[in-house]
């Protein structure tokens, strides 16, 4: 797991959001963000990271963000709420959405939520990757897992809710049998050489497959998802290897695998 993944604190000034918008807004004018941000180091103006991955995440999934937004903003309105919905799309981490939404709100003196229903269709995956980031802080820990949480809650560096800290709860109690059984289905590597991000996502994926009424192939997507994300290719083909066999075994409840076969 990269730098760029995990944000550093850091809070979403007024200052920050026109920065954003300035990187954004050029950039569609034919000036590339290395050009702007040379400008602003140029007037002793740092800019943070966090703003100019938002800007480059932006400008890569333009296209998703205006399915999710429809046609209630325009100009630098439209430019801000595409990067913050895209910033709900690719982290986890809800600050820009929320300062950009305020900021806006605050100015037209209207309460609009372009997000909302995207917010409540992505819930589950949102758990899923906030439960996630515990357990993966977890494996650079002594701590307990309530001190993780407690830790994760006074740091504020990503989102999480009660359905992830349940999740997380829920694989860190069955962790050794779910080591098992991911060692039984990866010959070749045993689970101490499995990196920290895969295995992290092995073991929540196992655990929903296998414990939950969370469908076979929606646990396999979203670790695959997840992977994608967070993961190198040749770990993203290790996790959807793995999980591709254990959803076609017998570990796998009855109505489950039906489900899965009617499916493929």
């Amino acid at each position: 797991m990269t730098d760029k993944n995990i944000t550093q604190k850091f809070e979403i000034t007024e200052a920050g959001l026109n920065m954003l918008c300035t990187l954004l807004r050029e950039q569609e004018n034919g000036v590339s963000f290395e050009h702007t941000l040379d400008a602003y180091e140029r007037n002793g103006v740092d800019v943070p990271k966090m703003i100019t991955d938002a800007a480059q995440r932006s400008a890569a999934h333009t296209d998703e963000a205006a399915a999710i937004i429809g046609n209630d903003f325009s100009g630098d309105d439209l430019i801000l709420i595409r990067a913050a919905v895209v910033d709900l799309l690719y982290t986890c981490d809800r600050r820009i959405y929320t300062a950009v939404l305020s900021s806006l709100n605050a100015k037209s003196g209207k309460e609009r939520d372009p997000g909302a229903k995207f917010l409540k269709k992505l819930g589950s995956s949102w758990s899923r990757e906030g439960a996630f980031m515990l357990s993966f802080e977890r494996m650079f820990s002594d701590s307990t897992a309530e001190e993780i949480i407690e830790t994760a809650r006074l740091a504020d560096e990503y989102s999480f809710d009660e359905k992830a800290i349940h999740l997380f709860r829920s694989v860190e109690a069955r962790k050794t049998e779910l080591d098992e059984i991911i060692g039984s289905f990866s010959p070749s590597r045993a689970v101490s050489r499995i990196g920290k991000v895969p295995l992290a996502l092995l073991r929540i994926a196992v655990y929903e497959a296998l414990f939950t009424d969370t469908p076979v192939n929606i646990a396999v997507s979203e670790a695959v998802r997840l992977a994608t994300a967070y993961s190198l290719e040749n770990e993203i083909k290790f996790v959807n290897g793995l999980l591709g066999s254990l959803s076609k075994s017998d570990l796998i409840p009855e109505n489950k695998r039906s489900a899965v076969r009617k499916k493929s």
